[in-house]
């Protein structure tokens, strides 16, 4: 037994005698004896069921908390030499995976819950030796168990009795409140370990330090856990794909013994499920104990995941996780870089050279390519067929890459001398069979059909589909979606010719069948999701409808659309981690570009709108903390963050269309005056302008506003990158011209940090979860923000103070703001004692 603080095995003990008092006497005894074989043995049995039943669910999802808990309970083995301390998690979690699992909603409300919770716990593995020689850090096992045993208490009183699943919905909604707090609980504890071990570590060698403080860019733990589940994604049908392993070309580029393919093209039409095929093929790969594997899924019009730079950053951040003995190297390089962000593609493909010859055996996976645009495609495929071109030198064949896109001109001319396989609709025609033919179930029992007619729709949409998944997707749903047979009879009756027809049908039915009401709405809402510049969330989504910028007045409840998204625009969409809305496939971006939005007049839209938005009274400069409070409140912030961040953007592209009316430049003259006179910020910031950006501008040269918006623009192009100034510091933007936006996000921390339950539920209403947001405009983080106050400062850290020392032991780690002072910190405190000490130790060859 380690030497374990007291205090822990008590919490422990009260803890499991509290939850047995809610059990039966059964349940104790049951329960006291299960393992955790038993219950992967269970999670197997229940997807084999599935399978063969043609319900498949994502049971991927509790790999996240499977692997968390499993070292957890290593570790609670060592600190309390107690072997049954999880069998009260194994055993509660078998029966709450064995009672819903005949029901969809409940099933899947499940899985989401344990996914959650795993992506929240800290992997513990790594900090074992932490844990015993700091006695002050044991308590966070304690508080972990009693978080995973209130869930465990919470949840199993919602699905005991006999009509659980007639009240699931309603309960369940009332459950997400505490469940949301228990998430907050599991992330403090994360950040109170890795704190703690920052502790430790900066005071030993190097090597150990930089397991947790050598993360040179903002990408914290939560994006790169989601990093390594989303290889699980390829789910609810893993029997399909199989015959993608059985090609000739894709098994000589598995072939270790074979290096001649070191790089492969796998192609195929949009919608052709290429996403699912590269899942699956990086799950084979995984398989290959000799080998490590990496991947990386592009997706369009998200700047986190559709650039040569996001590719290279999210490949180093997976290998130095496969091997960390590499974070020394990279640390250095990042830490007398002068940036808290890896955001310069020349030095990470140095980086990444580097990193990869320390890898025998390697391969690499990229989805969606042809989702990037045609610059950052250019550099992608040039830089990989580099690195095999030095493979195949080398005589290694490794590493390995596998490039999933479609056949478009630019990457074609790119890859033009490289094996390709090229998926046809006799390649997949038998996965689309068997998602129809699960589709087709559920539409014979919601509409009372006999076998062989349901089976005749599977027959009819698989042929149709022609090997795009999402034609059969997209038409199944539809079917689905009718309320009366006869309805359904008549669509059945007509399918759509091919995938134009398919999104010609949806969009008629959501902008013309719908009520008008409904229609604009919808076609406001998928405007927006094709215009704006990165995803959106559905608050924010809200917050720009409560907006009216006719009469100039905001009201968050009068405004919000009361129906769901989906409700209104249907299968054309999707939500994303119960916030963000997207489009359902690049397929129907393009279709309602070249159809349903008119782009510059949409672009202009959403710039005037972010303008007009951002000069309500509630972002007055003199505003109380009061008066700012109720506005929070009253939702008026909900699209603060995008129309803050983004309007020089929709400004940057709508001047790139042709010639405007002398109606709309009256009307962005009048904009921009109003817009300067409410926000003066840039009259005294004394930000440089370069040429092209007067040039760009030129139309607006005599106005008054014209250095002020030069200036927003420049400062808005100095964001984008994190530029340094004469100094050498990083600059700390906020948001653009908009001075209130720091007392409004402090206010909106205080309430979010305070135990008024009514105004923190509201906050969730209209602002998400995530409410410590990063100030830099040009982070993520500027937007997607954190669960908790420690975690966005820690962040904050790493922007401030971007130049660190690097010499072990140096008590210097919070690091410096400028090179200059980093190089005089090295000359006084280390190279001085270099000189006079004694001779250096000659390591022998």
């Amino acid at each position: 037994m380690a030497n374990t603080s007291p205090t822990v095995a008590v919490t422990f003990k009260q803890t499991l005698e509290d939850f047995k008092k809610t059990l039966s006497q059964d349940e104790i005894h049951d329960f006291g004896f299960a393992t955790l074989m038993d219950l992967k043995k269970l999670v197997s049995d229940i997807q084999n069921d599935q399978a063969s039943s043609r319900r498949m669910k994502n049971l991927n999802r509790l790999a996240p908390f499977l692997e968390a808990m499993e070292q957890y309970d290593k570790i609670v083995r060592v600190f309390l030499n107690a072997a049954n301390m999880l069998a009260f998690v194994w055993g509660p979690m078998k029966f709450l995976l064995q009672v819903p699992s005949t029901y969809s909603d409940s099933f899947n409300a499940l899985l989401d819950a344990y996914q959650e919770i795993g992506e929240m716990l800290p992997l513990l593995a790594n900090y074992e030796r932490i844990l015993q020689q700091n006695s002050s850090l044991q308590p966070v096992l304690g508080l972990i168990y009693t978080d995973i045993m209130e869930f465990h208490r919470s949840a199993m009183k919602y699905f005991r009795g006999r009509i659980w699943y007639q009240i699931f919905q309603a309960v369940w909604k009332n459950f997400k409140t505490k469940f949301d707090r228990i998430l907050v609980n599991l992330a403090r504890h994360r950040r109170m370990v890795d704190s703690h071990a920052d502790l430790v570590l900066f005071e030993q060698l190097r090597e150990d330090r930089a397991h947790t403080e050598a993360r040179f860019e903002t990408i914290e733990q939560e994006e790169a856990r989601k990093k390594r589940v989303e290889v699980t994604r390829r789910a609810d049908y893993p029997q399909t794909g199989k015959w993608l392993l059985q090609q000739s070309s894709v098994q000589k580029w598995m072939d270790s013994s074979y290096p001649l393919d070191p790089i492969i093209w796998i192609n195929g039409k949009p919608g052709a499920g290429k996403t699912v095929l590269a899942s699956l093929l990086i799950d084979e790969c995984r398989t290959i104990v000799s080998a490590k594997t990496a991947f990386f899924y592009c997706k369009h019009g998200d700047p986190t995941r559709n650039c040569a730079i996001a590719v290279f950053r999210g490949f180093l951040l997976q290998l130095l996780d496969m091997e960390p003995f590499l974070i020394p190297y990279v640390y250095e390089i990042a830490s007398t870089s002068g940036r808290s962000t890896l955001d310069d593609p020349d030095r990470a493909m140095k980086i990444l050279e580097v990193v990869l010859g320390a890898f025998d055996k390697l391969y690499m996976v990229i989805d969606g390519l042809d989702e990037c645009p045609k610059a950052e495609k250019a550099a992608i495929v040039k830089w990989w067929l580099a690195t095999t071109t030095n493979s195949l030198s080398a005589g290694t064949g490794f590493p390995r890459c596998c490039l999933f896109s479609q056949d478009d001109n630019d990457i074609g001319s790119l890859l033009k001398n490289i094996p390709v396989f090229e998926i046809t609709s006799q390649h997949n025609r038998g996965d689309i069979s068997i998602y129809c033919d699960s589709q087709a179930d559920k539409i014979k029992i919601k509409f009372g059909l006999p076998e062989d007619k349901a089976h005749d729709v599977s027959i009819m949409v698989s042929e149709r589909a022609d090997g795009m998944f999402i034609y059969a997707r997209l038409v199944m749903e539809s079917l689905l979606s009718h309320v009366t047979r006869k309805s359904f009879n008549k669509e059945r009756e007509k399918l759509p010719a091919d995938l134009g027809e398919v999104y010609e049908r949806i969009v008629y039915r959501v902008l013309h069948e719908s009520e008008p009401t409904e229609r604009d709405a919808a076609k406001r809402i998928l405007s927006w999701l094709v215009c704006a510049t990165r995803p959106l969330k559905w608050y924010e989504i809200q917050g720009a409808a409560s907006f009216d910028p006719d009469d100039h007045s905001f009201d968050f409840e009068d405004g919000k659309f009361r129906h769901q998204p989906k409700t209104l625009c249907g299968s054309l969409i999707e939500i994303v981690s119960g916030e963000e809305i997207r489009l359902v496939h690049l397929t129907a971006k393009i279709y309602l570009e070249q159809n349903v939005v008119n782009i510059a007049e949409q672009e202009l839209e959403l710039l005037c709108h972010s303008l007009d938005y951002l000069q309500l009274p509630a972002f007055k400069k003199d505003l109380s903390e009061d008066e700012v409070a109720q506005f929070v409140l009253d939702g008026y912030y909900a699209f603060m963050d995008y129309a803050a961040a983004n309007w020089c953007t929709h400004l940057h592209n709508v001047l790139k269309f042709p010639r405007h009316n002398h109606d709309q430049l009256n009307r962005l003259r009048n904009l921009f005056k109003s817009f300067f006179a409410s926000h003066p910020g840039y009259r005294s910031k004394g930000h440089r302008t370069g040429r092209d950006i007067t040039t760009l501008l030129h139309e607006f040269n005599s106005e008054e506003f014209f250095e002020d918006l030069c200036r927003a623009f420049s400062s808005a192009s100095t964001m984008v990158s994190g530029t340094l100034d004469e100094t050498g510091v990083q600059q700390e933007h906020t948001s653009h011209s908009v001075s209130s936006i720091p007392l409004i996000r402090r206010v909106i921390e205080g309430i979010a940090s305070g135990s008024d339950l009514s105004k923190t539920e509201r906050l969730k209403e209209c602002y998400g979860c995530r409410h410590f947001k990063c100030s830099r405009t040009y982070c993520s983080y500027f937007h997607e923000g954190f669960l908790i106050l420690g975690d966005r400062d820690h962040h904050l850290a790493k922007h401030r103070r971007p130049y660190r020392c690097t010499f072990p032991g140096c008590p210097a780690t919070i690091g410096f703001k400028t090179e200059r002072e980093l190089k005089k910190h090295t000359t006084h405190y280390h190279e001085r004692n270099v000189e006079r000490g004694t001779f250096p130790q000659i390591e022998p060859i």
